[in-house]
């Protein structure tokens, strides 16, 4: 079983609303915001990591459909990038929080670094969502059972 689709949601929203949360709590100096952020990190950081490892298995099917190698590729190289700025950021932060060292200047530059993570799971996200709508990587089956069928307000609808 492809557990890829089950697993890929779960980083794009931890390390996006963690660091919403990372912001919010540098501007607004408030600690709990901060702690959230940092639980939100890890987990994506952990997430992540689960779901390049089940992308990894899923490539093996997916590599089969013609023409999707490029769009594959693109999408591995965005995620992978993603997941090993999540892993450095976590155990970074990590560092600066046990050193107490995760203060003033560091906080703005660790907020980039959040920043550029967030992007690149958003575009992760965005590359895979394409990828599965335009190929079917994981979802073929299921759409050849499907046949477009005429509704009466003159759409298409998909009918078993």
């Amino acid at each position: 079983m492809d557990f890829h689709p089950f697993i890929v949601h779960f980083p794009v929203a931890l390390l996006i609303v963690g660091f919403f949360c990372d912001a919010a709590g540098i501007l607004l100096r408030r600690d709990q915001l901060l702690r959230t952020g940092y639980l939100l990190l890890v987990l994506g950081a952990v997430s992540a990591i689960a779901a390049s490892l089940t992308g990894n298995a899923a490539e093996d099917t997916a590599a089969d459909i013609p023409g999707i190698a490029a769009a594959l590729e693109q999408h591995e190289s965005i995620s992978t990038a993603a997941t090993w700025l999540a892993i450095v950021l976590a155990l970074l932060r990590t560092h600066l929080i046990l050193k107490r060292k995760f203060a003033g200047a560091v906080r703005f530059a660790y907020l980039a670094g959040a920043a550029a993570a967030a992007v690149l799971v958003a575009l992760s996200g965005y590359t895979g969502g394409r990828m599965t709508y335009e190929y079917g990587p994981g979802i073929r089956p299921v759409m050849e059972t499907l046949s477009p069928q005429r509704s009466p307000g003159g759409g298409d609808t998909w009918k078993r």
